[in-house]
């Protein structure tokens, strides 16, 4: 539980950050150096400023909970301290990554984050495995990370050097032109986040705590192959980026077409292969204390494959700053899952509960269809002739 505190403090910079991202790629492949320098300084202190006003709020809402004498808060109050400066932290890395990648240094970018993050994890699952407590891992996620951040500055100083830290060409007016894209790019991991946890949640409360960790597990090893084709997904949007800026209209569908053959190729055999052994598969994980029934896969790996087709959508809409609609439609239809999810779940038990699950994802899928289609993103006779010349040209 102390855990998911970074997860949801990282919703906190408000979605400029993924704005901020798109913003900068199409400035530069424009060439447009100093109004890009501009976007960067004025996301860096607003994240800086957000880090400062979550430290605070901890520091008050712990002084709240001693007053009421809320033990559990208290019995934790420095590590929650830790894990609210990670979470600055991680916000102020995450700047760095996004510059980096939007900046055509996506692999250098992505490589060094990432190595440092696995990197964190370990030392983590080490230092708990010999038996360190959760203000021991705090703070060796915050030593790790810290240098993580050091390192990325490092890299954004090297690659693109004229991309740099500071607030001399920061504008509130630039944050005020952002404001709606991040707020309905926040929208999407919010909308992500409910689908997570909240699920959990209802089947905890209202099915039973064994229920949870099966649903949990099921989750959990059916999103491998999400996470394979994400890695794509992710490197492709600064690309989408700057050939919609540039107005290249054939390299932006050959960049659809390389994700929906991503989820062709590697998404649905894996969902194919989860509902056939996937049983089996949990059992052996989990050493046999948890067996989930047949027809829970089966529809849990469907759902992975629906799920997998609008995210990949909604974040190449993203990457052109044009999800500001679809955005809080995907909240909603989320909202209203959870909340058919909860008499679901006392009526027909896991079963049911994943039924809802897969029609909140073909819910979703629809309406970023259907906001695709009215931003012609792609065009489907305009991917089909980009198909056959690129296999013709490949034979």
């Amino acid at each position: 539980m102390l855990a998911t505190i970074p997860t949801y403090f990282a919703l906190s910079d408000l979605g400029f950050g993924s704005a901020a991202g798109s913003d900068i790629a199409m400035k530069a492949a424009r060439g447009e150096q100093q109004e890009a320098l501009s976007t960067f300084q004025s996301i860096w202190l607003l994240v800086n400023a957000v880090s400062l006003g979550l430290l605070i709020i901890a520091v008050a809402s712990l002084e709240g909970a001693r007053a009421l004498q809320f033990r559990a808060a208290s019995d934790h109050e420095l590590t929650i301290l830790i894990l609210v400066l990670y979470s600055a932290v991680v916000m102020n890395a995450r700047i760095f990554l996004v510059s980096l990648r939007a900046t055509q240094n996506y692999a250098s970018g992505t490589l060094l984050f990432e190595i440092i993050a696995f990197a964190e994890t370990l030392s983590v699952l080490v230092a708990a495995r010999l038996g360190s407590d959760f203000l021991d891992c705090a703070l060796i996620m915050v030593f790790v990370r810290l240098l993580n951040l050091a390192i990325m500055h490092r890299a954004l100083k090297r690659l693109v050097p004229w991309l740099r830290v500071g607030f001399a060409h920061g504008s509130f007016d630039e944050l005020r032109r952002l404001f709606l894209p991040a707020v309905a790019a926040m929208a999407i991991p919010a909308a992500l986040a409910i689908n997570l946890q909240g699920f959990v949640l209802v089947t905890g409360l209202l099915v039973s705590a064994s229920a949870a960790a099966m649903l949990t597990t099921v989750r959990t090893i059916s999103r491998v192959t999400v996470q394979l084709v994400g890695t794509i997904n992710r490197a492709t949007m600064p690309e989408l980026s700057a050939a919609g800026a540039r107005q290249q209209r054939s390299t932006l569908q050959k960049i659809i077409l390389l994700n929906f053959a991503s989820v062709a190729l590697i998404l649905m055999p894996g969902a194919l292969l989860l509902a056939v052994i996937g049983p089996e598969l949990i059992s052996l994980w989990t050493q046999g204390h948890i067996q989930p029934d047949w027809m829970l896969v089966g529809i849990i790996s469907t759902a992975t494959v629906v799920h997998g087709l609008w995210y990949y959508l909604s974040n190449l809409l993203l990457a052109s700053n044009s999800h500001t609609n679809v955005s809080w439609s995907l909240l909603a239809i989320s909202l209203c899952s959870i909340a058919i999810a909860a008499p679901v779940a006392m009526a027909f038990g896991l079963t049911g509960l994943g039924s809802v699950i897969l029609l909140n994802e073909s819910i979703s899928l629809l309406a970023v269809l259907r906001a695709a289609s009215k931003q012609n993103i792609f065009n489907a006779t305009e991917l089909k002739a980009v198909a056959k010349a690129t296999l013709w040209g490949s034979r």
